[in-house]
């Protein structure tokens, strides 16, 4: 099934009939309408199904605490939507999981454990007589990268876990002296494998510094940073992000239109929510009590 950036310009073209001609209306112009829609329109749709699409894991080893028994800081990922984390919790040197409360700055000087943000930053405090956790884990939503063209990125032909090596069928000239990159999934569902991976690359072969990923698979995109040559979100949502920008287009325009694709829209955002929720059909989700254990005395 067609579901490269390639494929939704072509889609929204359609959608929209935007005649080829239209200059101002570029495949360029249409991947930077569709980045827009995917962050202003796509994502809060996916969002509010509260099903946990692109949620990722960050782990941080704790340092060692300060005299007010405070670690940190541990910097949210850049690419986490809306500069936001799910939860947080710690880990202890069996890698047991430890709920752990949110503090506010005015009340640092009465807690004696919780996390609390400092900028775009995490830091823990911990004033108890307990053990000190280990470990401590971020759980966020990374943001969709932007689009670019299948020509803009490396398509895998094969690979060599040991030697940490990618051939590609092509590489665009504009990857020479570049030494970071991402590594995305060619099937759905389109995640990143691998993100700011640091490589170079010679004529249609990377050399990574690190080891490749496991679920690696030939038909994946070597990419600049930040960049993918599909969009990544369900590819249910691919036509409805199409008519959103086409949409987009035909208000630009003041195009007759307009009223009747947008009822289009409505309809295939309803169908879009019914296909993407629940993600696990037969089990429904249940509510399990928060468990802080020793750690859930602490105090305002």
């Amino acid at each position: 099934m067609p579901y490269l950036s390639d494929d939704l310009v072509t889609n929204a073209k359609k959608r929209a009939k935007i005649p080829a001609a239209q200059a101002s209306w570029s495949s360029a112009e249409i991947l930077s309408s569709a980045d827009e829609q995917t962050q202003s329109y796509v994502i809060p749709l996916i969002r509010r199904t509260r099903e946990d699409y692109g949620l990722q894991v960050l782990d941080f080893t704790l340092g060692t605490a300060d005299a007010q028994g405070t670690t940190g800081p541990y910097r949210i990922p850049y690419r986490a939507v809306g500069g936001a984390i799910r939860d947080v919790y710690l880990a202890d040197v069996h890698g047991n999981p430890i709920n752990v409360p949110r503090i506010t700055p005015d009340d640092l000087e009465q807690a004696t454990w919780g996390v609390h943000f400092l900028g775009n930053a995490l830091y823990f405090v911990n004033k108890t007589t307990q053990a000190a956790p280990v470990k401590l884990r971020m759980t966020y939503f990374m943001r969709p990268n932007r689009l670019v063209l299948q020509s803009g990125a490396a398509q895998i032909a094969s690979f060599d876990p040991v030697t940490r090596s990618v051939v590609c069928t092509s590489v665009p000239t504009s990857y020479t002296g570049q030494t970071s990159f991402d590594l995305v999934q060619g099937r759905p569902g389109f995640d990143t494998l691998a993100y700011d991976f640091a490589g170079t690359v010679g004529g249609t072969t990377f050399i990574f510094a690190s080891n490749l990923p496991s679920d690696l698979a030939v038909g994946d995109y070597v990419c600049l940073t930040e960049t993918t040559p599909i969009p990544q979100v369900p590819p249910e949502l691919h036509p409805l992000l199409a008519q959103r920008v086409a949409v987009q287009y035909l208000e630009s325009e003041g195009d007759p239109f307009l009223e009747r694709a947008q009822a289009t829209l409505a309809r295939m955002e309803a169908d879009a929510t019914t296909l993407l929720t629940p993600r696990i059909e037969g089990s429904p989700k249940h509510i399990i009590p928060s468990q802080r254990g020793p750690w859930r005395r602490w105090r305002r």
